[in-house]
């Protein structure tokens, strides 16, 4: 008997098995391939802000990345590379945006001068970031797991039986899906989020870079080894599911853009990692318990007319939770969810609205309502 069972060893179910170890619960995870084998291990897991005038959004990743710096830094220091980050803007819209952040951050910015000899794009606006990270995703969900036990099966069923739940012979008392871009078997009508398709390249070149950049693509610091990640792009039209993936193309499309801006020189491509991410229609994260929409529609059928209802008042599945929707942020993000998720799962704390699974219930019961 586990206290929770979680469904994704990817950096969110990693982050929160991790949080729940620590905090003396014994937990299980259940992963259909490998550790970190979708959207986490194809990212390019870049510890850094958003740069953007201030919304709730910037306000919860500004959070999180300084949370996720010291977290790191402190429990994983081998898998972190720190380094400073210059972000040039791809368009005079994200210049806006990158004069905007500069003018209202109360993080440290630095003078790129040091590095401006790397850059092809001299002219773009341009921020540069005195503290930033790049992420060994693989690694660091790997040691984050060390010491729990991970099954390596997919989960198509589970069944409730009194107090617990049982999941392929195992049984737990609560259930995490952390299952990324990946359908769920949960599948509720108003679960409101898109799978995004990622690719980053591993590469090896000339230079040694010194800090992290990013414009159309990001590229990483050089790390012990030499080699340099570059991606992750997203496609939201392509489906790896039904087609082949044409990797020489996409490489090529990779590197072009990272020429855009910045000068690699002798570029060889060590190792390709695809996968697909999961974002939300709103952009935040989506954390918390999972509405029984059908239960909670019976009870509050107003809501379908508008009628604002608490959340609280919502019908709920049991003991069944989830972190997704994480984007592009995900390494960054993680930590911060993970104890957020905890509190609520054990010390009944109330998740910030913004972030809440159920904020999507109202917004879906208007949809039907309105055709």
């Amino acid at each position: 008997m586990f206290d929770v069972a979680i469904i994704g060893a990817g950096i969110n179910g990693a982050s929160l098995a991790y949080k729940l170890k620590t905090s003396g619960k014994s937990v299980v995870v259940f992963e259909k391939d490998s550790i970190a084998s979708g959207g986490s291990g194809a990212a390019g897991a870049f510890i850094a802000p958003k740069f953007a005038k201030t919304s709730e959004l910037t306000l919860l990743l500004e959070k999180s990345y300084l949370n996720s710096l010291e977290f790191y830094e402190k429990k994983f220091n081998k898998y972190i590379n720190l380094s400073p980050l210059v972000h040039i803007a791809k368009n005079s819209q994200e210049s806006t945006k990158i004069l905007q952040f500069k003018e209202s951050t109360s993080l440290q910015i630095c003078d790129d001068n040091n590095f401006s000899t790397f850059l092809s794009d001299k002219d773009s606006t341009r921020v540069c970031l005195k503290h930033s990270a790049v992420v060994d995703a693989i690694g660091v969900c790997n040691e984050m797991l060390k010491d729990i036990e991970v099954i390596y099966e997919n989960v198509d069923t589970f069944s409730k039986e009194d107090d617990f739940y049982s999941i392929n012979s195992i049984k737990a008392k609560k259930l995490v899906f952390t299952t990324g871009g990946f359908k769920n078997i949960l599948d509720e009508p108003y679960f409101n989020y898109r799978a995004i398709f990622g690719h980053r390249i591993d590469i090896r070149c000339s230079n040694k870079l010194d800090f992290i950049h990013h414009k159309d693509v990001s590229v990483s610091c050089s790390k012990d080894d030499a080699l340099v990640s570059v991606g992750a792009t997203h496609d939201i039209h392509f489906d790896m599911f039904k087609e082949e993936f044409d990797y020489k193309k996409s490489r090529e499309v990779l590197l072009q853009k990272a020429s855009n801006s910045i000068d690699l020189k002798d570029v060889e491509v060590v190792e390709d990692f695809i996968g697909i991410r999961c974002g939300s229609n709103d952009y935040m994260p989506i954390v918390g318990r999972v509405v029984d929409y059908e239960k909670t529609i019976k009870k509050y059928p107003k809501l379908l007319n508008g009628q604002k209802v608490d959340f609280d008042q919502f019908e709920y599945m049991e003991d069944i939770y989830m972190i997704n929707g994480v984007g592009g942020y995900g390494f960054v993000l993680a930590p911060t969810l993970a104890d957020d998720l905890y509190l609520n799962m054990f010390e009944n704390k109330k998740l910030n609205k913004n972030i809440d699974l159920a904020r999507f219930v109202s917004r879906y019961a208007k949809r039907v309502k309105n055709g």
